[in-house]
C-alpha cells in the first residue's frame, strides 16, 4: 500500500527539520565575555513556548518552571573582577501565579504576573583577579523576582498575539564580594511581543520577539548594553493531548557593555541554541499540561554557551 501523499509531505517536512537541527549543532564558535558575568536577565527556553500566544480564558492560574543549566565562557567580568575559565551550574525554580481578567482592554484580554525564583548555582573559576586561582563555590538562595505588571492577549481563529512587559526587581541574593550571587542587582525591562499561528496538517509555529534594556550595577559599575532576543517553536499536534517539535532562540546585543567596570571593553555578545520539545496536555478544561525542552547552544560569541534544560507544567486554578 503506498503512502498518502500529506503523509509523504510530513515525512518530507519532518526529515528536512531535523537535518536542520543536526547541522546547526554541529557547528561551533568561540565563548567569550559579554554582558557582566557573560549572563543578562535573558534566559532561553522560557519564552519560546508551545501555543506561547494562545492562553487560555479568564481565571487564576499556576506555571513552574524548573531549569538546569550548564555553560562555560573563557573570560567575563563579575563583581567587578576578570575572572578566566569559568565554568557554572545553574538549577533554578521559578513559581509563577498568573491571572487573566474577564475585562478587555483594546479587544484583548489583560494579563499579570509574578515569579519567585529559588535557585542554586555552583561555579568553578580558573582564575579570579585579586583571589588567585581556582576558585570553587557554591549555595543556594533567593534570586531576583520576576514581575509582570501588564500583557495584552488577543486570541482569533487560527492565531494569537501576545504583547507582555516582563520586570527584573534586583531584590535577590547579592554580595559584590562572593563569587556566587543569585541576583543581578540591577533592574531589567523585557518588552516582548509573541504569537501563534496555525499551519496546515496539524503543524503550529510559534515565535517571540524581545528587545531588553538594561540599568547600570552601581556596585561594580558595570552596564550591560540593551538586547534582542528572538523564539521560537515549531510543533505538530499528534493528537489532542500529544505534540512534539523543535525550540530555538537567537540572542544579540545591540549596545556594547559600558561603565568603568566593563574591563573588557564594550563587546557585544550573541548566542543561538535550538532542540526538541515535547509536551503533554493531561487536561483542557481546566487547562493541565506539562512541557519538556532541551536547547543545545550551537553558537555563543562573548557570552556562556550553555545547555538549558526546562520542564515546565501549569494547571488552572479557576476565577
Amino acid at each position: 500500500m503506498s503512502l498518502s501523499k500529506n503523509f509523504r509531505i510530513r515525512c518530507l517536512v519532518f526529515g528536512g527539520i531535523f537535518a536542520l537541527m543536526t547541522l546547526m549543532m554541529m557547528s561551533e564558535a568561540p565563548t567569550a565575555h559579554a554582558a557582566e558575568g557573560g549572563v543578562d536577565y535573558y534566559l532561553p527556553g522560557v519564552y519560546g513556548n508551545m501555543g506561547l500566544a494562545s492562553l487560555p480564558g479568564p481565571g487564576f492560574y499556576y506555571v513552574n518552571y524548573t531549569v538546569y543549566q550548564n555553560g562555560d565562557t573563557d573570560k567575563a567580568v563579575r563583581f567587578g573582577r576578570e575572572q578566566f575559565d569559568i565554568e557554572m551550574d545553574v538549577v533554578a525554580n521559578a513559581f509563577v501565579p498568573v491571572y487573566i481578567f474577564e475585562q478587555q482592554l483594546f479587544g484583548a484580554n489583560v494579563v499579570i504576573g509574578a515569579a519567585m525564583v529559588y535557585m542554586g548555582i555552583s561555579m568553578d573559576i580558573g582564575s579570579d583577579q585579586g583571589r588567585g586561582t581556582d576558585v570553587t563555590n557554591s549555595k543556594f538562595d533567593f534570586g531576583d523576582p520576576t514581575i509582570v505588571p501588564f500583557g495584552l492577549n488577543w486570541l482569533n481563529d487560527g492565531w494569537s498575539v501576545f504583547f507582555y512587559e516582563s520586570i527584573n526587581v534586583p531584590i535577590g541574593q547579592y554580595d559584590v564580594n562572593d563569587p556566587v550571587s543569585m541576583g543581578y542587582n540591577y533592574w531589567a525591562f523585557d518588552t516582548n511581543l509573541g504569537g501563534t499561528y496555525d499551519l496546515p496538517w496539524g503543524f503550529k509555529a510559534n515565535g517571540n520577539l524581545g528587545w531588553l534594556v538594561n540599568t547600570k550595577n552601581n556596585d561594580t559599575n558595570y552596564k550591560t548594553g540593551m538586547s534582542m532576543h528572538l523564539d521560537y517553536t515549531l510543533e505538530y499536534d499528534i493528537s489532542p493531548r500529544w505534540q512534539v517539535g523543535f525550540s530555538g532562540y537567537y540572542y544579540r546585543q545591540v549596545e556594547g557593555d559600558s561603565g568603568s567596570g566593563a574591563s573588557f571593553g564594550s563587546f557585544k555578545g550573541r548566542a543561538g541554541g535550538i532542540g526538541p520539545t515535547v509536551q503533554y496536555v493531561a487536561s483542557h478544561d481546566p487547562i493541565s499540561v506539562i512541557n519538556f525542552e532541551w536547547l543545545h547552544d550551537y553558537h555563543a560569541k562573548r557570552r556562556l554557551k550553555n545547555d538549558t534544560f526546562v520542564m515546565m507544567w501549569a494547571f488552572g486554578i479557576g476565577k
